[in-house]
C-alpha cells in the first residue's frame, strides 16, 4: 500500500473510504500501525483515518457496510463506506446502508461505495437489475448520487472500464459542498482513487468574555434560579430533536443574557472559527 501512503500525503487526505482491502489476519495490511481502522463484518468496506487529529466515533458495524461519525461544521455528519460482490444479492448491502441512514435520521451523511451496479446515471451505457436496484433505492430516500454520467472510468480490468463506485450524499445540502475526482495516479489496484473533497467555510467570530473577578455573583445567581425552573419544564416537554435543540439555544441565549447583565466584559480579539475540513483538505 505504499501508493496509498504516497496518494494520502500528496492529497492531505483525512479519511479512506475503502472497499476490498487487503486483509491479514484480521487487519488492514500495508498501512502506517499509527492509522486508525474500522471494518464491515464480512471485512470488504472499511474506513481508514489517516489523521489522528480527526476526532470520529463509530456509528454502526454491519455485514457489509461500516460507519463513523465525525463534526462538520458544527453538525454531526456521517461517513459509511460500503461493498457488495457483483455475484452477490444487492439487496443485503442496500439493507445495510438502509440501517445506518435510519440510525442517524435527519443528519448530513455521505458514502463511499463499491456496489457493482450498472446504471446510466453513473457513467455505464446499459442498465442491469443492479443498477436499477440502487437507482430505486437512492430515489426512495430522496439521496444524492454525485457522480457525473461523462466522469472518467474508475475501474480497468481486462480491457474493459467501469464505474462501480459510487459517491452518494444525504442531501443537496452536503452535496453542494462536495466534489469528486477521479485521481489518474497508480494504485496498484484495477480501481482508480477517488478524491472527494468537502469545501467547509470559514468564519471570523469574535468570543465574549466575561469578569467574574471583581463580584456580580449575587445578581448572577438570582437570575439563574429565575431561569433554572423554567428550564427544567422546558426541556422535559420536548418531544423531538429539532425543538429540543431550539429549547437547548433559548436557555443557552438566556444564560449569556443573564451574564451581561451581571458582569463586565472582557475585551477580546477575533479567532478563526476551527474547521474539520478546509478546502485545502479532503475525504477521500
Amino acid at each position: 500500500m505504499d501508493h496509498l501512503q504516497k496518494a494520502v500525503s500528496k492529497h492531505n487526505t483525512d479519511i479512506i473510504l475503502a472497499q476490498e482491502p487487503l486483509v491479514r489476519d484480521g487487519k488492514i495490511a500495508g498501512i502506517p500501525l499509527h492509522w486508525s481502522t474500522w471494518m464491515s463484518k464480512n471485512s470488504k468496506a472499511a474506513i481508514i483515518l489517516p489523521n489522528s487529529s480527526l476526532h470520529s466515533t463509530v456509528l454502526s458495524t454491519t455485514d457489509n457496510a461500516i460507519a463513523v461519525t465525525i463534526t462538520l461544521q458544527g453538525k454531526p455528519c456521517s461517513l459509511i463506506s460500503a461493498y457488495s460482490s457483483p455475484l452477490a444479492d444487492i439487496e443485503p448491502a442496500l439493507s445495510d446502508i438502509q440501517s445506518i441512514i435510519s440510525s442517524v435520521a435527519g443528519e448530513n451523511f455521505l458514502a463511499g461505495t463499491d456496489l457493482n451496479g450498472h446504471h446510466t446515471s453513473w457513467g455505464y451505457s446499459d442498465n442491469d437489475n443492479r443498477g436499477r436496484a440502487i437507482e430505486d433505492f437512492v430515489n426512495s430516500q430522496s439521496l444524492v448520487i454525485l457522480n457525473e454520467p461523462d466522469a472518467p472510468s474508475v475501474l480497468h480490468s481486462n480491457g474493459t472500464v467501469g464505474w462501480p463506485n459510487l459517491t452518494i450524499a444525504s442531501s443537496s445540502e452536503i452535496s453542494q459542498l462536495t466534489s469528486c475526482e477521479v485521481l489518474q495516479e497508480e494504485t496498484m489496484s484495477h480501481h482508480q482513487y477517488i478524491r472527494i473533497q468537502i469545501n467547509s467555510a470559514r468564519n471570523t467570530i469574535a468570543f465574549r468574555r466575561f469578569k467574574t473577578k471583581y463580584g456580580g455573583h449575587r445578581p448572577f445567581i438570582e437570575k439563574i434560579k429565575q431561569l433554572a425552573h423554567n428550564s427544567i419544564v422546558q426541556i422535559k416537554t420536548q418531544d423531538n430533536i429539532i425543538d429540543l435543540d431550539n429549547t437547548i439555544e433559548k436557555i443557552h441565549n438566556e444564560i449569556i443574557e443573564a451574564c451581561k447583565k451581571s458582569y463586565k466584559i472582557k475585551k477580546t480579539g477575533n479567532c478563526q472559527t476551527p474547521s474539520l475540513v478546509d478546502p485545502r483538505n479532503q475525504i477521500s
